[in-house]
């Protein structure tokens, strides 16, 4: 929430250097709790509503259009499903239907709290391919390591306070933490 500036930082960490600054304004987008302000909209009311591109006949809307397509089915929905009003799908299904709505947007930073919690293991396969071609940067928290070892390039561990980069996945990761700590453990 920091990083998406829903929060500030709190008084005492107020010091030079602490915090998050851009050198250009970031789209910033975030999985909410309570995606939906309307639930009694249809699947298809709420995506388009957020459409950027308001010509219908533009290319840019029809790729949008298309995208939303292969979005829809590709998290295991049918077409016919984009008529049902929101209410009407459970709690993850209305969860992967905000992430689709979020995708579509392409925030240049795309902050994912557990994104495979909804999913099983088809539709998280599929996810996996679909943030591997995702042109924006992706930050996640995931207690899914196999989901990691796929997806992350570098894993950035905080303890406490402070945050260390480590290039590669989640084993890559694992291998050099296991590194360092016999590397201590040899020096003490």
């Amino acid at each position: 929430r920091l990083i998406a500036g829903e929060v500030e930082l709190d008084r005492d960490d107020r010091r030079r250097d602490l915090g998050m600054e851009v050198s250009r304004k970031l789209t910033i987008g975030i999985l909410k709790q309570q995606a939906f302000a309307d639930n009694s909209r249809t699947v298809e009311e709420e995506i388009l509503f957020h459409c950027p591109h308001k010509d219908v006949s533009s290319r840019e809307r029809f790729d949008y259009e298309r995208e939303y397509d292969v979005l829809f089915t590709g998290f295991g929905f049918l077409k016919e499903d984009k008529k049902r009003r929101l209410f009407e799908f459970s709690g993850g299904e209305q969860t992967r239907i905000a992430l689709i709505r979020l995708l579509l947007e392409k925030p240049d930073l795309l902050l994912l709290d557990e994104p495979t919690n909804h999913l099983d293991l088809e539709k998280t396969q599929w996810l996996e391919e679909y943030l591997r071609e995702y042109p924006h940067a992706v930050i996640m928290v995931s207690h899914d390591r196999f989901f990691l070892d796929r997806i992350a390039s570098k894993v950035i561990e905080i303890d406490q306070t402070k945050a260390t980069v480590f290039a590669g996945n989640y084993s890559d990761y694992a291998a050099k933490k296991e590194q360092l700590r016999a590397a201590a453990m040899n020096a003490y």
